[in-house]
């Protein structure tokens, strides 16, 4: 039985911080229920990331909400607004990203919903939190990594900061997941009216508090060194043959560096970063990426190759865990960020498309058209 089985979801979540953590609570059996404004739909419907995609089948917007169902509500309207309180008074969780004081506006905050629902869990995933001096302040995952202070230890010394842009989209991932985790915490619980207020920047300005508690203690204030570090020598990424094929290195200790000296041939000068990271860099130039994790490793040098999304396409250990899958539309899609013991998740159903449920949850009067949606 899905773990999450009878728990009924109200995802009012866009682009990737709220719709992630919807499709995350999908997966794990609850019903999720997507709901959109028909004029103003998910930005993510359109974002279409890959070449010869056409518009409206973003794989973005696939992965984030496929196995959900799909209501169409314009709660700025007061039919809207009632349909949306008619379908809290029966659910388990609302999730929502909007800039803070939209959900105030449109009568359907937290304290307008457990009015109607004493055991509603509300999960709000704004930029900021709630309150204080920029809550009002919007913002997307890369932004966040420069407000939460990622990025000021994020590139090279002599560089600029470096954010993830949104081919990682760091911030929201990780807003996502912990999203996701505190909410089956709350209905593991049995919490009854629980507001969960989980601000983005202090999310991520959390998994930094090592170097918050460095400026403290030794009043240094980290800053960029790329991928070497001053406890490890060599620590970098390395060239190897083929068009943009990287191998990592990373010693530790002189046994590690006695090892390596041995696959180089000669050692070269351990005073000189600069001078080991030209012998490292050239001796894996003539080499294959796999040749050279395989040779470091066998000599008992840490290495690991540098993947790419072609490679943990066809990686068998990945597809084992069905972390990548194939989706219901038949592309290749997100699958699952780990395996639980007694549960095999399903592939999903597709993605819904904007209104497709409303008859079953939410009949009203279609604004677009002057008809019953469906």
């Amino acid at each position: 039985m899905a773990p999450l089985a009878g728990v009924t979801v109200l995802d009012l979540g866009t682009i990737t911080a709220g719709a992630a953590v919807g499709r995350l609570l999908a997966d794990y059996g609850a019903t999720v229920i997507k709901v959109e404004n028909p004029q103003q739909p998910d930005p993510f419907r359109q974002w279409a990331a890959a070449s010869g995609v056409a518009a409206g089948e973003s794989p973005l917007f696939e992965a984030n909400n496929a196995g959900k169902l799909g209501v169409s509500l314009d709660l700025k309207q007061p039919e809207g607004r009632q349909a949306l309180l008619r379908l809290a008074e029966t659910a388990d969780v609302l999730l929502e990203n909007y800039r803070v004081g939209v959900t105030e506006r449109l009568g359907i905050s937290f304290g307008d919903l457990a009015k109607v629902n004493p055991r509603l869990i509300y999960l709000s995933l704004a930029s900021q939190g709630q309150d204080g001096p920029q809550a009002g302040y919007s913002s997307y995952g890369s932004t966040l990594d420069l407000i939460s202070g990622l990025g000021s230890v994020t590139g090279y010394p002599d560089g600029p900061p470096v954010w993830s842009s949104y081919l990682v989209n760091y911030p929201d991932q990780l807003a996502s997941l912990a999203g996701a985790a505190l909410v089956v915490q709350c209905i593991a619980d049995g919490a009854g009216a629980t507001h969960i207020d989980l601000a983005q920047r202090e999310l991520v300005s959390w998994t930094l508090a090592d170097l918050l508690a460095g400026q403290l203690v030794n009043g240094r204030t980290a800053g960029r060194t790329g991928n070497r570090r001053s406890h490890a020598l060599p620590h970098d990424a390395y060239r190897c043959q083929g068009t943009d094929r990287w191998v990592t290195v990373a010693c530790f200790d002189d046994a590690q560096r006695a090892a390596l000296a041995r696959l180089l041939g000669s050692a070269p000068d351990w005073a000189d970063p600069d001078a080991v990271d030209a012998a490292v860099g050239a001796w894996a130039a003539t080499r294959t990426r796999e040749h050279c994790a395989a040779a470091l490793r066998s000599a008992g040098v840490p290495a690991v190759p540098v993947l790419d999304a072609r490679d943990r396409m066809a990686n068998a250990h990945f597809n084992r865990r069905r972390v990548f899958i194939d989706g219901p539309t038949g592309r290749r899609t997100r699958g699952f960020p780990f395996v639980l013991r007694n549960y095999v998740p399903p592939v999903p159903t597709a993605a819904p498309a904007v209104g497709q449920h409303n008859q079953r949850f939410a009949p009203q009067p279609d604004t677009r058209a002057g008809q019953t949606a469906s």
